[in-house]
């Protein structure tokens, strides 16, 4: 968290301000990830099976890319449990010239029934099953056919923010209203 926020403080050292000669781009691309029949499921280590036996929804690789030059940034939002170093570091080995590994953030939507294999080691195959490096290529190769796509898609855009509070919404779900809530 202190590493990832001070990565985000030092963007504004590089901002330029609003400077109506610059041009902000704006790309974005979806793609499947990869599925195969049988595959590990990544999530609750007592799942019973722990394979894969059809399809009822599609995982995707979702690419945000902002681009202002000199500057660029991918935003990575994958189906996937967690994002992990394996799948990470197969990422940023196949990086297209033009980026690096600096601006690429990656988030993981956690999902509890989504492919698995992509994690070496006892507790990886716990809770992701048997590693695979095929299920780790496959999976990076899609994702820097989604990378590739989205920069090809960019387009002119703007990109603003709003704040809401929506404290009434918060609950903590673990120690209900015993426990504290950060709005």
């Amino acid at each position: 968290y202190r590493t990832l926020t001070k990565r985000l403080d030092s963007l504004a050292s590089n901002y330029v301000g609003n400077n109506t000669t610059e041009q902000a781009f704006i790309g974005w691309s979806e793609i499947d990830i990869p599925i195969d029949e049988n595959q590990p499921l990544a999530g609750y280590g007592a799942r019973n099976p722990k394979s894969l036996l059809g399809i009822h929804d599609s995982i995707f690789f979702k690419i945000f890319i902002i681009k202002k030059d000199p500057h660029k940034a991918a935003i990575i939002s994958a189906d996937l449990l967690i994002i992990h170093p394996e799948f990470k570091n197969a990422v940023y080995r196949s990086l297209p010239e033009g980026w690096t590994r600096d601006q690429l953030y990656f988030t993981a939507r956690h999902t509890q029934s989504s492919i698995g294999g992509w994690a070496p080691g006892g507790v990886g195959e716990l809770f992701a099953g048997e590693y695979s490096v095929d299920i780790i290529n496959k999976m990076t190769s899609a994702l820097i056919r989604a990378l590739t796509k989205a920069e090809e898609n960019l387009e002119n855009g703007l990109i603003g923010y709003s704040k809401l509070a929506v404290e009434d919404l918060v609950y903590n779900r673990l120690a209900k209203d015993k426990g504290d809530v950060d709005p």
